[in-house]
């Protein structure tokens, strides 16, 4: 058993979209295109349904989603940056900025939108999560198991969580409760096929050979 489980992606659910609003007609379209591959007419797409209602959260939501996909992380941040602007309540717009700032490597800043996450809201997981897994990242052992072991007792059910709590284990030095955390996740109904995939290959004690976050 290895002392050392991988480390997982931050970005929890950044190809989601809240369900704020009824999707429109043009942010079916703009989802159609983009699994249809065609992500310039996803991103048009997306810009004309802001148009119609520039107060939405979806479309904007997924403009971001499809520019980061696109390599912009700029204008990915920028999108979401609208929402919070607009809705300075809704928490997974400022819980997304967090996300997309740690990829630019704003490590400082994207703690700061994690906190005010929790500010708004002690109890929310994902911000929970994203803290826990920059204290993992950082070797902060005791402050990961804090906010880790938070966010798996207000959601036990939450996979990411526990397979982020399983890396503050395994950074502790405790194979076995990083081993046990590995084994729950794996039963949690959201735990998504890629990620499910790599706890399987750590309980079988092999490395995996890709990115376990793509």
């Amino acid at each position: 058993m290895r002392h050392c489980l991988w480390f997982l992606p931050f970005l929890v659910a950044c190809t989601s979209t809240p369900e704020i609003e009824e999707a429109t007609p043009r942010v079916i379209e703009a989802l159609r295109l983009r699994e249809a591959k065609d992500l310039d007419g996803a991103i048009r797409e997306a810009r004309a349904a802001i148009e119609e209602d520039p107060e939405a959260i979806r479309p904007r939501w997924l403009l971001s989603c499809f520019l980061e996909e696109k390599g912009d992380l700029e204008g990915a941040f920028r999108a979401v940056q609208e929402i919070v602007a607009v809705h300075p309540t809704f928490l997974a717009g400022a819980n997304r900025m967090g996300e997309i700032l740690v990829l630019t490597g704003r490590r400082e800043d994207a703690a700061r939108c994690f906190r005010a996450c929790l500010d708004g809201d002690p109890r929310w997981v994902p911000a929970l999560v994203n803290l826990g897994a920059m204290a993992v990242e950082d070797g902060r052992a005791e402050e990961a198991l804090d906010l880790l072991g938070r966010a798996v007792r207000i959601a036990p059910d939450h996979g990411p969580a526990r397979l982020q709590l399983a890396n503050a284990w395994s950074l502790s030095g405790r194979p076995e409760e990083a081993r046990r955390e590995v084994e729950a996740a794996i039963a949690c109904p959201d735990l998504p096929p890629h990620l499910a995939e790599q706890a399987r290959l750590f309980l079988a004690d092999r490395r995996p050979t890709s990115d376990p976050g793509r």
